[in-house]
């Protein structure tokens, strides 16, 4: 096992490890052919 503890501040980094990242929502997918993937646009509702 690795020792990464020089790596970060414990204090700083602990409200990043200790959050749940998990989104409960459905995924989906498309199959596109000859098609161009452009990177996910954010749409804010009411500001969430």
């Amino acid at each position: 096992m690795t020792n990464i503890d020089h790596l970060y501040n414990k204090d700083a980094a602990q409200k990043f490890f200790g959050k749940n990242y998990f989104v409960d929502k459905k995924l989906h997918f498309q199959i596109t052919e000859r098609g161009t993937i452009l990177p996910h646009k954010h749409l804010y509702i009411n500001g969430q």
